[in-house]
């Protein structure tokens, strides 16, 4: 049966765009006491496995705390990204114990190139910090769950805040697979610089 056969869905309208931890607060009358998963639209994420949230479940059935997904990026993109540092927990070679969280650092001070991507599992203590001014950032998710576990399911992602990579995403939609779509970007960004 097909998911979308199987599911109810429900939305709130956030009135205002005041960011993303604004519009998570509005879900809260929807989400309830219970834990949540939040997916950006525009961070797309290719897996050979089970898809990055299916994986991200499990990561919070062990730990049952919030779980934030990440991904390495190349040092000199680190300032557009949320930044963790940590330690593999027990043997694992994809869960870190986050230790450090840092907003859009430069690159020199980046604790690693392990970037925050488009995917969360939430514990409802987050609603407490959102009513108190913060927004959805590292340092908010941190407030809640310094120590927690971030899971790198060694997917392929694409930021599509940029025109390259919506092409990019566009070409992923036609060719199945991330990695292949990717392999044209050096002609993509001449394309685009050019015009």
């Amino acid at each position: 049966i097909n998911i979308i056969e199987k599911s109810t869905f429900t939305y709130v309208r956030q009135k205002e765009m005041l960011g993303l931890g604004h519009a998570i607060l509005a879900g809260k009358p929807l989400i309830g006491e219970e834990p949540f998963a939040v997916i950006l639209a525009d961070d797309l994420c290719d897996c050979e496995e089970d898809g990055v949230l299916s994986q991200m479940i499990k990561v919070y059935k062990k730990f049952q705390c919030s779980v934030v997904a990440i991904a390495e990026v190349p040092m000199d993109q680190v300032k557009n990204y949320g930044v963790i540092a940590g330690n593999f927990t027990d043997d694992s070679k994809n869960t870190y114990l986050v230790t450090d969280m840092i907003e859009k650092p430069e690159e020199k001070y980046a604790p690693s190139n392990l970037a925050i991507i488009g995917r969360y599992i939430l514990t409802p203590d987050i609603f407490d910090v959102l009513k108190n001014g913060y927004n959805l950032t590292t340092n908010s998710v941190g407030i809640v769950s310094y120590r927690m576990p971030a899971y790198d399911s060694k997917m392929s992602n694409e930021d599509l805040w940029h025109i390259v990579s919506y092409i990019r995403a566009l070409q992923f939609s036609q060719l199945g697979k991330l990695e292949e779509a990717k392999e044209g970007r050096e002609e993509l960004e001449k394309i685009v610089e050019s015009q």
